[in-house]
C-alpha cells in the first residue's frame, strides 16, 4: 500500500507541474519578457547591427579636425553608392551627359540596374553574377513575373533612354553571356 501512495503522490506532482507549465504558456503575451516570436528577416538585421558595433573599426590615419565625423558611416555610404552605377536612377530623368564616357557594357548594367533594384532576378548568367555581388540585390522575382508595370516613371524613362543609348552604340546591343 505504501508504494501505491508513493506513486500517486510523485504522479500528482508531475501533472501538477505539467499543468502549471501548460497554463503558463498559453497564458503568456507578446508582451512578457519570456514570449518571442523571430520574423526570418530579423536574424539577419540583428546579426549585421551587431557585426557593425562589435567590429573595432581602424583608426584614421592623419590628423583629424575637431568636430569631424571619424565613424565608418559615411565609407559604408560611399561603398553602397559605388556598388550603383546610378544610384538615383528610381528618383531622376538620367541625362545624355550622364550617359557620357559609359561602355556598352555599363549602358546594359545601367538599365538592368532598375531592374535589378526591384528584385528582378536574370536569365543571364553575367548578370546573375554581377548583380549577385552587390550588397544591396535581393533577386526574388522571375523574369516571367516581372513587368513594366512595376517601374515608376523615372525607371521606365530610364530604362528607354539607357535601352536607346545602348542599340545606337551597336545595333546589336551589348550581348550578355
Amino acid at each position: 500500500m505504501r508504494k501505491d501512495k508513493r506513486f500517486f503522490r510523485n504522479f500528482m506532482i508531475i501533472m501538477s507541474t505539467l499543468i502549471a507549465l501548460v497554463i503558463c504558456m498559453l497564458t503568456t503575451t507578446k508582451e512578457h519578457p519570456a514570449y518571442m516570436k523571430v520574423e526570418s528577416y530579423a536574424v539577419s538585421d540583428y546579426l549585421a547591427e551587431w557585426t557593425e558595433s562589435n567590429v573595432v573599426q581602424a583608426e584614421p590615419q592623419g590628423d583629424t579636425q575637431e568636430g569631424e565625423d571619424t565613424s565608418n558611416e559615411n565609407t559604408q555610404n560611399e561603398n553602397t553608392e559605388n556598388e550603383y552605377i546610378f544610384q538615383d536612377s528610381a528618383e531622376r530623368y538620367l541625362t545624355d551627359e550622364d550617359l557620357e564616357g559609359l561602355t556598352l557594357q555599363q549602358i546594359n548594367y545601367a538599365k538592368n540596374e532598375i531592374y535589378a533594384r526591384l528584385g528582378r532576378l536574370f536569365v543571364s548568367q553575367e548578370l546573375m553574377d554581377y548583380f549577385g555581388a552587390k550588397s544591396w540585390y535581393e533577386g526574388r522575382i522571375s523574369p516571367k513575373e516581372f513587368n513594366e508595370g512595376m517601374l515608376n516613371d523615372y525607371e521606365r524613362a530610364n530604362a528607354n533612354k539607357l535601352s536607346e543609348k545602348e542599340y545606337s552604340m551597336n545595333s546589336e546591343g551589348y550581348q550578355l553571356y
